[in-house]
Formats: C-alpha cells, structure tokens, sequence
C-alpha cells in the first residue's frame, strides 16, 4: 500500500479533501505525510485569520479518497503551512545536563535528609537548596537535618514558626530513631 501512497508527497503544502472509510470528509491543507507511521496531518482552517488553525492526524487506513482541491493564489497566499522550527541542540544539551546534575545532586543526598523533607513537605512548603532544605522561603535546615540545624535568615529562632518546625523534627527523628532528637540527648547533670 506504501507505493499507493507516494504520491501524496507532491500534495504537501496543496488543499486537499480526504474522504473517509466512515463517509467523511476532512478538507485542509495537507502538512506532511509520513510513510513510516502512515499518517496524514492535516492543517484545517476554522477561521478568517490564518493563524487559527486545527492539526489533524489521520492513519492512511482509514482514508479512501485524496483529491488535491483548486485553490487560487491569493488562498494559497492567506493560509501558509507553518513549518517547524529548527532545533537548537545547544538547548536541548543544556537541558540534559541541568537534568542530569538534578539527578546525580539527588543521589548525593543522605536517605535521612530525603526522609526529613519528604516529612516536612506533607506540612509546610519545603525546597531543596544545595543540601539545605528551605522551609516556608524562610527557615534554613542544614545537614544533619536535626532541630539544632535550623536558621531563620537573622530573625529570631523563637519564633512560632520555628518552634512548629523543630517540634515536627523532633518527631520526625524520634520515629526515623536518628541522632539529634531530645530522647537520644544525654541530660545534663
């Protein structure tokens, strides 16, 4: 079927109506034909402006029929087949590496830290900033992640939010059994 199909290659670009196997009719200007997926895309216009436009993907299977439409200059002039954009892969390579520095950074982290955060995420706002976590835009946690670990930017550490965060890490600690919570603590004597 793909030679039946060749074809349609010298109508890209041209107006053109597929018939349907259920009866239809799809009326646009014709994008691409991919003979590997044996797909049909369709640029439809829905309106007087030529930006407005629908894209249609149709499998070769389910046309029967692809007659090229007449179209004078001044139509072919109005709606023009906007074409992709080229590639810039000097972009698409930075992405990958700032992805790739993301995910090795995540694998640095101690499973303790991750715990502590996943454990203040389900309460309070928590990003990561290098291996601190940053509660509220405000709070500062530094590893080892225990409520001695906290700073709040030169404010004052008594504050209500402060104090709300060292007493979930507190407990956080108690049921992770780490190092730093007040059970673990030797009293002064």
């Amino acid at each position: 079927m793909s030679h039946a199909w060749n074809a349609v290659d010298k109508a890209v670009g041209l107006k053109v109506k597929l018939t349907t196997v259920d009866g239809g009719d799809v009326e646009g200007y014709l994008f691409t034909f991919d003979s590997k997926l044996n797909t049909l895309v369709i640029q439809e216009v829905v309106s007087t402006d030529p930006k407005k436009y629908n894209i249609r993907m149709l499998k070769a299977s389910a046309v029967t029929k692809v007659s090229v439409l007449p179209g004078d200059a001044e139509e072919s002039k109005a709606v023009s087949i906007n074409r992709l954009p080229p590639i810039n892969w000097a972009k698409i390579r930075a992405k990958e590496a700032q992805a790739i520095d993301r995910i090795k950074d995540e694998h640095i982290r101690s499973p303790e830290g991750v715990a502590i955060f996943a454990a203040l995420l389900k309460t309070y706002p928590c990003v990561w900033d290098n291996d601190d976590i940053i509660v509220m835009e405000s709070i500062k946690l530094s590893p080892p992640y225990g409520p001695d670990n906290l700073s709040n930017g030169g404010e004052m550490l008594n504050s209500e939010a402060v104090r709300r965060v060292r007493k979930l890490l507190e407990r956080e600690h108690k049921k992770l059994n780490l190092k730093g919570s007040e059970s673990e603590q030797v009293p002064a004597q």
